[in-house]
């Protein structure tokens, strides 16, 4: 099977085989396997023929193997997504999302501060452009495969947009689940876990009242955050709609007996004011950088570039809020985690 190349714009050639880089750096040993969602007559599923179609760790500690997809909490290994957010002058989607050297399409399969490599379970786009309402697309394939994304990218001039690459952490891997989110003039996406989502779904769906519980298009534990902030006025205060959803949700799991970690980095706009939350009840916030440029504010998981010296990392337990007639500003975010 050949090696897949990439060649980065910042003129280096990387191998793009996320194990042989974890292996050389003395990680437990890391075994690839490789599923390609294969239709009725053995053959993969339109769109999915490709190397990383499906990429799951095996990991071996001494005898004891198990898969992170399925078992994402123990031993603290953990599945994490990459996203980007950006507001100020409008520009084309592909400055950012494409065209860097680590560029958010790279980070699809070659993340540097994530706990998995590849982030190949869906992606994303939400973008502002003539309309209130954003626009959305959304798709099943991993970022990396996916040609419309590449010319939407090129083609698409926004003030505000959001990009995100999703590594499952134990629902389907389905274009209802993938973010970012969106509902009325409001975007969202999401990069963490409700530790024992599986154990406390039904209370935390609970959170969300039955006029935006019809909305509620995929299984995600992102989309019923989403939703319940929605819900307690996030759109017009969203430091305390999602404070008190954090503190709520921490309640449920702690009730449940859950140790499992509840972790938030997130990102979300009610189309003017754009607000990204670094936050958790460990020390193992997902990270997140922000910079401000000529052009605007840019929020990403991991920094796009090689001039890391220029980013700044969110502390964990903070906001950073920024609207577009004003510089951004850092403020204290601490939901309970009792």
């Amino acid at each position: 099977m050949q090696r897949p190349r990439v060649k980065r714009k910042c003129g280096r050639t990387v191998e793009d085989h996320p194990w042989k880089r974890i292996m050389a750096a003395g990680k437990p040993a890391i075994a690839p396997q490789w599923s390609s969602q294969m239709g009725d007559k053995g053959r993969a599923s339109p769109g999915m023929r490709t190397l990383h179609a499906r990429f799951i760790f095996l990991v071996e500690y001494g005898s004891q193997k198990f898969n992170p997809e399925i078992d994402a909490t123990k031993r603290e290994f953990h599945l994490m997504c990459r996203f980007l957010a950006y507001q100020g002058q409008p520009v084309l989607l592909e400055s950012v999302v494409s065209k860097p050297c680590h560029s958010l399409i790279h980070q699809s399969m070659h993340a540097t501060e994530a706990k998995t490599v590849t982030n190949g379970d869906g992606f994303g786009l939400g973008w502002y452009g003539e309309r209130p309402e954003p626009g959305n697309y959304r798709d099943l394939r991993p970022a990396w495969s996916d040609d419309n994304l590449l010319s939407i990218c090129q083609q698409v001039r926004s003030p505000l947009f959001f990009a995100h690459v999703r590594a499952a952490t134990g629902t389907a891997t389905a274009r209802a689940n993938c973010h970012p989110f969106s509902h009325g003039t409001s975007l969202f996406m999401h990069n963490g876990q409700i530790g024992g989502y599986s154990s406390v779904r039904r209370a935390i769906e609970g959170l969300i009242p039955d006029s935006l519980y019809e909305h509620r298009h995929g299984t995600t534990d992102s989309e019923a955050i989403f939703l319940a902030a929605l819900a307690r006025g996030a759109a017009g205060n969203a430091v305390k709609a999602f404070t008190d959803v954090l503190t709520t949700v921490r309640g449920i799991t702690k009730a449940a007996g859950i140790k499992e970690a509840l972790r938030f980095a997130a990102a979300y706009t009610n189309g003017d004011t754009l607000h990204a939350f670094r936050w958790a009840c460990d020390d193992k916030a997902p990270t997140l950088y922000w910079r401000h440029d000529a052009n605007g504010l840019h929020v990403v998981s991991e920094p796009w570039d090689e001039s890391k010296g220029v980013w700044n990392a969110l502390p964990q337990g903070s906001v950073l809020v920024a609207d577009r007639h004003s510089l951004p500003r850092v403020m204290e975010f601490s939901p309970v985690c009792g």
